[in-house]
């Protein structure tokens, strides 16, 4: 799981990242905030939420949603000049900082060993 990082971000091999695209703010996306804060990892992790919307009430309601999570492994990528989650998903990858990437949906929701289990399927191969 690679992609084309920014020159100007120094990789952490022991760091997760995981991309999540997003459309709009709604209850499905903080819903699945609250499961990825809930995750049972060993290993560090960052959220990186790429916001595909240019909508500026979007990124108002985001950053008042995250205000309210208080947790620091989150945060905001802009992801809005070409409208899609692939692109947004680009965005988030060029982004991270880690090197093991992991990509999940703002209406998913991840159980508690979602990325634990993503993680110890990569030490096995």
């Amino acid at each position: 799981m690679s992609s084309d990082h920014s020159p100007d971000i120094e990789l952490d091999d022991r760091l997760v990242s995981v991309i999540v695209p997003v459309g709009g703010v709604d209850l499905p996306l903080e819903e699945q905030l609250h499961a990825l804060m809930a995750q049972q990892l060993a290993d560090p992790v960052e959220f990186i939420v790429a916001l595909n919307s240019d909508d500026p009430s979007q990124a108002a309601r985001l950053d008042a949603l995250l205000a309210r999570l208080a947790d620091p492994r989150f945060r905001v990528v802009p992801a809005f000049e070409v409208r899609g989650a692939a692109h947004a998903r680009n965005v988030g990858s060029a982004a991270a900082r880690g090197t093991r990437l992991a990509y999940c949906d703002a209406d998913d929701r991840a159980r508690p060993t979602w990325l634990q289990n993503l993680v110890n399927a990569l030490h096995e191969f």
